[in-house]
């Protein structure tokens, strides 16, 4: 009598939860009966200690995971009898006993290729450098610096796309890319083949004040325009310095439009139905979406209300 090859299944999911994109996945995992519980970071901000309080009230399993609470997080993942382990949002340097405490072991979802970025923030990064395309991609946590990807899924990044909206469309794919892995895993007897990314991509990190402003003699107009749309909404768009007040950026046009001269920075026109052009290095720039302490404007509104007129320079 021959004996049946034993089938692996991933029947129990741990989310590492650091991330509002793990909550798509979440939902879907629990749907599914697939949820073994979530993991969440030692210290709560805003979005985990809302994510813990719903996790609470829907009676799901979870646990703080800390520097000195290893041997517990290991110890509950082993009574949630957990196959397999997927991190958002948590940096890649969790312990290895983390990956043993499973069957198939812990991987990280990336919102990029590691050889293309790396770090806290690719999306902001990607689209301020006008990148048209990203990746969803799932790393194993081994020992290797590069990182070794086990899947991998193309998104989009449309002309229009801000922070915000990239991150929702990463999150609402990432479920579909977690069910391609699992039935990968059965496919493979779980053995999934890993392909060793080729280079070190480039550095996203955390995006600090600095970052956030334009500066007009060395940036171009499409350059102007990508970086309010990194920045909006999560981090006010860029910041714009008009005399010696700072306004934010949310939204700005590369357009064509006559600049008679003038130096980068310098707004060349006030009106309709142009609207409000600004002089840049390589042509001009619509201003479309701008705001203060007093609250978000359109462009046009915005110089009415608060006396902009052409001829002014932004500094």
């Amino acid at each position: 009598m021959v004996k049946s090859k034993p089938v692996h299944k991933v029947t129990k999911v741990v989310v590492l939860a650091a991330s509002p994109m793990a909550v798509p996945t979440i939902a879907m995992l629990l749907q599914e009966h697939r949820l073994a519980g979530v993991l969440l970071p030692e210290r709560l901000d805003a979005f985990s200690g809302q994510l813990q309080a719903q996790l609470q009230q829907s009676e799901i399993p979870y646990c703080k995971m800390g520097d000195q609470s290893e041997a517990i997080v290991v110890a509950q993942l082993l009574d949630w009898h957990a196959d397999l382990a997927i991190s958002f949002g948590f940096a890649p340097s969790l312990k290895n006993s983390l990956s043993q405490a499973t069957t198939y072991g812990l991987y990280y979802m990336l919102g990029a290729a590691p050889d293309d970025y790396y770090g806290p923030m690719p999306s902001y990064w990607q689209i301020r450098d006008g990148r048209r395309c990203t990746h969803l991609t799932l790393v194993k946590a081994i020992a290797s610096e590069q990182g070794d990807i086990a899947l991998s899924l193309p998104i989009a990044i449309e002309e229009f796309d801000t922070l915000q909206s990239l991150e929702n469309k990463l999150a609402h794919y990432a479920p579909k890319l977690v069910q391609s892995f699992m039935n990968k895993l059965v496919e493979h007897n779980g053995q999934i083949p890993l392909v060793k990314s080729q280079q070190q991509g480039l550095q996203a990190p955390l995006v600090k004040e600095k970052d956030l402003h334009v500066d007009w003699a060395t940036m171009t107009a499409s350059q102007i325009a990508a970086l309010a749309r990194a920045g909006n909404p999560t981090l006010a768009g860029c910041v714009v310095t008009l005399g010696n007040t700072s306004l934010n950026l949310l939204q700005a046009t590369e357009v064509k439009h006559p600049t008679y001269g003038v130096s980068p920075g310098t707004l060349c026109h006030v009106g309709e139905p142009e609207g409000v052009i600004v002089a840049t290095l390589d042509g001009a720039i619509r201003l479309d979406i701008l705001s203060n302490v007093d609250g978000v404007f359109g462009a046009m509104s915005f110089t009415e209300r608060f006396g902009i007129s052409a001829g002014m320079v932004f500094v």
